[in-house]
């Protein structure tokens, strides 16, 4: 077996139901990281709860990313419930784009860098199929920065001079 075959079988395992899974440690599903509402309940009970969901969240952007290299969809996988990896970013936007109230424990103020960074990968993965570039406009309203997106080989947005 070769390592492509490994990282295929291990993303697959994140894809089952708990029932299912060759997991023994059910909290690597992705069904059970995300509910249907898009909450990621084992980030929601800490201190810093929404950075944690930003954070937990580019974790499983880069291995969506890695996925995309086996021939994995994570990116637009959803459980029987209709979690995922979309639904999880939609549930946290209006927290972080629309200031509504964050009702969860936040003892500081969020990191902005987080929200770039997940709505540069959206952007690269979701705006493609939709005309009206959702994704890339609140990361162009969120960065100060506002560089032209570009994703390199490891799935981290750099600068693309080419991307107008």
């Amino acid at each position: 077996m070769n390592k492509q075959d490994v990282v295929e079988r291990v993303l697959q395992n994140t894809m089952q139901e708990p029932s299912v899974s060759g997991f023994r440690n059910t909290p690597q599903l992705l069904s059970v990281k995300i509910t249907s509402e898009g909450k990621q309940p084992f980030e929601l009970s800490r201190t810093k709860s929404l950075d944690y969901s930003m954070f937990n969240l580019i974790g499983l952007f880069n291995i969506a990313q890695i996925g995309d290299h086996v021939g994995v969809d994570l990116w637009n996988y959803k459980t029987y419930s209709g979690a995922g990896l979309r639904k999880a970013l939609d549930f946290l936007l209006p927290f972080v784009i629309q200031d509504k109230s964050w009702p969860y424990e936040q003892k500081v103020p969020f990191r902005k860098e987080y929200v770039a960074s997940l709505l540069c990968m959206a952007s690269i993965k979701y705006d493609q199929n939709n005309n009206n570039q959702t994704y890339f406009s609140f990361y162009k309203s969120s960065d100060p920065i506002k560089i032209p997106l570009g994703m390199d080989n490891y799935g981290i947005c750099v600068k693309n001079p080419s991307h107008q």
